[in-house]
């Protein structure tokens, strides 16, 4: 006869084994996860990064934007210099493969970093959280950045505190994101009442303005900050918005914090509370969020372990135990239905085949073309500006915000007509899933325009002035 005393409690000792899995195995995993991801994904700007780092290393850093013909005035402040300068290297050295072995281990350590020698299995459902934002991305050293500043900060015995100022001037030249930094010191520093920690922001600041752009690199990012419409025109920077990846991490993570955390009104405003919130507030402090949390669920985990009976009858075995092959499962069925319809194929959401074909026939004119598709085609087909890519969500010069105009072309066709006369537009590539991109094709196909290139994903229209002349 069975005895499901027995059953349950095997069944018990199983899913406690598995939560504590070996470090190696948990972070060999969670490399390999980040590897996949990095490797099937393309970012939208990734394209400009590249030919960013070409023309720095090969020309020195631009005063100007090089890259469109709609804002080659534009005093342009490329923060992310030394990211590019390493992406075109490792590009040119490896390409993308070597790319995603590269950024992969970074993310990687990130999270190595963020949860020190703590072992278990928590790493690999954290990783699987934050696979929305994770790649080839400058967002992976804001990641890099911030791990290794808590780890400097949580450090007892403080050995590495001043060398605070040396990861703020490496960081300043690799990303805007290092203003994130400072908020994280001066959190620890009202908190813990430290003058020192204050004395090394002052010195982090100063060192944060050793760079090409000096003091102007705040100008960017001020600029980035204050703007109201990104929110409404850029998704990374929208509201949160919970899906099947994200929601268990979060879910779990606040469950713990509730419980065992017993601090009274400072609960509240710890930092990865803040973190949470303004995680709600933009998409892309969500990893951010999962970096700084991790080392509360470690704090959790052992709470739960000390607290937890050394003999608990079989009821509670079998209720810990559902719940732990749950938060196990769960996220690892995620992940696999996410692999299963991965493409492999990193540029199918890109006009791949517009870009073969204006290579070999270069348009008699300017190019109009989808926010998307800017950066892929200043990496594909260098022979010609674009009118927008993604570094101009916040671009304004002289009273025009580029974006704004761009939003304007695609919803007004008077707006539309003047800018394609005004800047010698003669081709169009735009997307085929767009209510707007679509509206454009039908008006210029009623005015005579030529679809030339059409796939599933992108279509590149020509003026019918421009076919008589071979392209």
């Amino acid at each position: 006869m069975l005895d499901y005393a027995i059953v349950i409690d095997k069944f018990y000792k199983v899913v406690k084994q598995v939560y504590k899995i070996p470090h190696w195995l948990a972070f060999s995993i969670v490399y390999l996860i980040y590897f996949i991801d990095s490797y099937s994904e393309l970012d939208p700007d990734f394209g400009w990064h590249v030919k960013s780092g070409e023309q720095i290393l090969n020309h020195g850093i631009p005063s100007h934007d090089i890259f469109t013909y709609t804002a080659s005035d534009f005093p342009w402040i490329g923060h992310e210099w030394l990211n590019d300068s390493i992406v075109y290297i490792l590009n040119n050295f490896g390409g993308y493969f070597a790319l995603s072995l590269v950024f992969a281990g970074l993310w990687t350590l990130s999270m190595k970093i963020a949860t020190g020698r703590a072992s278990g299995i928590l790493p690999i459902i954290a990783s699987i959280s934050t696979i929305p934002f994770s790649g080839v991305r400058t967002l992976t050293w804001t990641m890099l950045g911030v791990a290794t500043l808590l780890w400097i900060l949580r450090d007892k015995s403080k050995k590495y505190l001043n060398y605070t100022p040396l990861l703020f001037l490496v960081w300043s030249n690799i990303h805007g994101s290092f203003v994130i930094g400072f908020i994280i010191i001066l959190y620890y520093a009202l908190f813990s009442k430290s003058k020192k920690l204050l004395f090394l922001l002052i010195l982090s600041s100063i060192a944060s303005l050793i760079n090409p752009y000096g003091w102007k690199v705040y100008e960017e990012i001020f600029r980035t900050l204050t703007d109201t419409t990104l929110r409404s025109n850029i998704t990374e920077w929208g509201f949160l918005r919970p899906n099947h990846i994200i929601i268990l991490y979060p879910i779990v993570w606040l469950s713990g914090y509730i419980y065992f955390n017993n601090k009274g009104w400072r609960r509240f405003v710890s930092l990865p509370v803040l973190l949470f919130v303004l995680s709600l507030n933009s998409n892309r402090m969500f990893p951010i969020f999962v970096l700084v949390s991790l080392f509360d669920f470690f704090e959790f985990s052992k709470k739960f372990a000390h607290d937890l009976p050394k003999q608990i009858n079989k009821i509670a075995k079998l209720i810990i135990s559902v719940v732990g092959t749950i938060f196990l499962i769960v996220p690892i069925c995620i992940y696999l239905n996410e692999i299963k319809n991965l493409k492999f194929d990193r540029e199918s959401d890109y006009p791949s085949r517009i870009a073969s074909y204006l290579n070999e026939n270069p348009c008699h004119g300017n190019t109009f073309n989808h926010y998307d598709f800017g950066g892929y085609l200043i990496w594909k087909v260098p022979i010609q500006k674009v009118y927008i890519d993604g570094r101009m969500p916040s671009w304004s010069l002289n009273g025009l915000n580029y974006m704004q105009r761009y939003n304007d072309v695609l919803k007004n066709t008077d707006i539309r007509k003047n800018e394609f006369y005004k800047f010698n537009i003669k081709c169009a590539v735009l997307t085929k899933n767009g209510n707007l991109d679509s509206k454009i094709r039908k008006e210029l196909l009623a005015e005579g325009w030529i679809m030339i290139v059409s796939d599933e994903r992108a279509a590149l229209l020509v003026s019918e002035q421009t076919t008589t002349i071979k392209f």
